[in-house]
């Protein structure tokens, strides 16, 4: 049951049913440093929760992908936001993606992001030295574009290494965009920052081996 995988629109419905994902807390403050893989930013206290069905997962950072890891119908978006949530065992994860697509304008809440990416990634920032990010609320941003077209979940695992089979992916179908200025900035970030030699850090879909994908 590994991670990303093809998403196909025609996913089993959930049969009207809202869905059981739901969100609490604040967490507004994040830190971002010299990064290594995957390009992360992690949370500063707050109190944001990720509940499914009763079990609970607390925000722990968010990444970035370009291109996107998920694919829809076949294609591929021009990025992908992870935001991982840990039980408080740290033994289940749950992650909500949410794909970057070009644009003529960036969604405001990507704005202070690439803005600590340029100032982590600038000759007059001192390596480990911590950029704290101010961010508007993730979980609205999630709500707002699930309402569009549904929102997909299915049993996974994380992306990168070591790829534990222990992730309940939540993988959202209407983007949130990006401009082309803005992404051709992170895709160099990607490339400066030793990630990967051409700026893409995707790893390919994986077979999705008889798994469900329900949509909401």
């Amino acid at each position: 049951r590994q991670s990303p995988i093809d998403i196909k629109t025609v996913a089993k419905s959930g049969k009207g049913k809202k869905s059981p994902l739901d969100f609490s807390g604040r967490c507004s403050q994040y830190n971002l440093t010299e990064p290594h893989e995957p390009l992360e930013v992690d949370v500063i206290g707050g109190n944001c929760v990720a509940s499914v069905n009763d079990a609970e997962y607390k925000m722990a950072q968010f990444h970035l992908h370009a291109p996107s890891e998920h694919t829809v119908d076949g294609k591929a978006h021009d990025g992908e936001i992870h935001f991982v949530h840990k039980s408080s065992d740290g033994a289940a994860l749950l992650v909500v993606g949410i794909f970057l697509d070009i644009a003529p304008k960036s969604d405001e809440w990507l704005g202070p992001v690439l803005d600590a990416l340029e100032i982590v990634n600038s000759t007059a920032h001192t390596e480990n030295e911590a950029i704290v990010v101010q961010l508007k609320s993730y979980s609205n941003l999630i709500k707002k574009a699930s309402k569009s077209s549904g929102i997909y979940n299915y049993p996974g695992s994380l992306t990168t290494p070591a790829c534990d089979e222990t992730a309940d992916w939540w993988v959202v179908q209407t983007p949130i965009k990006i401009s082309s200025i803005d992404f051709g900035h992170l895709h160099q970030d990607l490339v400066e920052y030793h990630i990967t030699d051409d700026g893409n850090n995707a790893r390919p879909v994986q077979p999705l081996n008889g798994r469900t994908v329900t949509r909401y």
